[in-house]
């Protein structure tokens, strides 16, 4: 059996780490890989550990360092620490467990990546979106591009979500990016719509997901004299605020509020159209998970949906941060019998042939099959050039002359690198 680190960026059973859990079914499926996930110590991973001691698939925690997403100039000096730590520490646990091959979940961190290269394990990143790059305020992006780039460079693949998210990235990849498009597993059975005029929002409580955007639809539609009922799922900053713009408006009957749930097959058998108002997505799995269920999307073209949903046949595609047309559309589901259904079922076959885990199984498969028939593959010269400069600055940043702040980070990284370019540290990355 040859061993894979699934290594997550966060303990939580949310979107990317969702999808960590569901490809560890597909190989634990197989009769050739096993699958390990690493979730970060520390935190309270109830829900991790629960489906994967339900599924008798391996857990393990390792010490993680900050996300690079955070660092700028001041902080350089304790992330170089961190990441250090956290590469000895998993360094060790591949050992321990027997690794043969390592998935670094996200681009937030460094050290799943690092510590296989110094192993020699061949690393499979996969990457599922670009939103952290639009909400995380950066001081200095040139040093998140940095990052960004030494991190593709220590990964032999690199896997997108979708093709709008590979797009994004292969300008700076400086090696090919594959597409494996996200996936959920079927409901056990299609149930036809049933319910009347109930529509469902699962989506964190953030202002870029559009929420807010959706009460102002409901709004319109209430004060036009529909009846209909709105079921919000999630949790985030924006709570409190939404849920005074409900009282505002008066929506108490329309409106409901409820946790993050697990059990999203049972809301979308109870529900009509799943509305999905954000404003970016790279993916957008509710969307999948909803048309595996038989439901019509509504949602706001923020990227993903447009590979996701076919406007006018599996449901519609409206402009983001318009109230208006949003409202227009969910008038018009109500307003036309059997639409919803029809829309659905479109949905259901358009899931079957993209967004199926056998699918994506037989893709993901063949890459791990191929990586794992030969050794990690060899870094181009400007590779290892970038690996040892980040090595080098990870190592001995703590002892810079120039301390934090005193001159702009990106004179600090070019001074090294002329220090590095002219032979003065003219060291081979360790994994060579």
């Amino acid at each position: 059996m040859i061993k894979i680190a699934l290594v997550s960026h966060s303990p939580y059973l949310t979107g990317a780490e969702k999808m960590l859990f569901q490809l560890a079914l597909i190989l634990k499926g197989t009769q050739t890989y096993m699958p390990v996930i690493f979730i970060p110590a520390g935190n309270p991973p109830e829900a991790m550990m629960k489906v994967c001691r339900e599924n008798a698939i391996e857990l393990a925690e390792y010490p993680a360092g900050g996300w690079y997403i955070w660092s700028d100039a001041q902080s350089l000096d304790r992330f170089s620490t961190q990441i250090l730590e956290s590469t000895a520490a998993l360094e060790a646990l591949y050992l321990q467990y027997g690794i043969d091959l390592v998935v670094a979940n996200t681009m937030t961190q460094i050290a799943p990546a690092l510590a296989a290269r110094r192993l020699s394990l061949p690393v499979c990143l996969w990457v599922h979106g670009i939103l952290d790059s639009y909400l995380i305020p950066q001081g200095d992006m040139t040093l998140r591009l940095l990052l960004d780039r030494y991190l593709m460079s220590l990964s032999d693949q690199i896997v997108c979500c979708s093709e709008w998210t590979a797009s994004y990235y292969r300008p700076i990849a400086a090696k090919p990016v594959r597409i494996i498009t996200n996936w959920v597993k079927a409901p056990e059975a299609v149930e036809p719509v049933s319910a009347k005029n109930a529509f469902v929002c699962l989506n964190t409580f953030d202002e870029n997901k559009g929420v807010a955007t959706l009460l102002e639809a409901a709004d319109i539609l209430a004060r036009k004299g529909y009846r209909f009922s709105l079921r919000l799922y999630g949790a985030g900053g924006e709570e409190s605020r939404l849920r005074a713009c409900v009282q505002e408006k008066k929506l108490e009957d329309i409106v409901q509020f409820f946790e993050r749930t697990n059990d999203v097959d049972a809301v979308y058998r109870s529900c009509t159209c799943l509305v999905q108002p954000s404003y970016i997505e790279s993916f957008g799995l509710t969307m999948v998970e909803a048309m595996a269920n038989g439901r019509p999307v509504i949602s706001a073209r923020n990227g993903g949906s447009e590979i996701i949903v076919q406007d006018g046949e599996t449901g519609w595609l409206v402009r983001k941060k318009d109230a208006g047309e949003l409202a227009q559309r969910m008038a018009e589901m109500m307003d036309t019998p059997g639409l919803a259904k029809r829309m659905g079922m479109a949905g259901r076959r358009r899931y079957e042939a993209l967004f199926s885990p056998e699918k994506a199984g037989r893709e993901f498969v063949a890459l791990f099959d191929a990586m794992a028939g030969e050794p990690a593959k060899a870094a181009s010269r400007t590779d290892i050039l970038l690996e040892d400069t980040w090595d080098w600055i990870f190592t001995h940043f703590r002892n810079d002359a120039y301390s934090a702040g005193r001159m702009p980070l990106s004179k600090r990284v070019e001074r090294k690198l002329r220090h590095i370019l002219s032979g003065l540290k003219n060291r081979i990355f360790k994994a060579r």
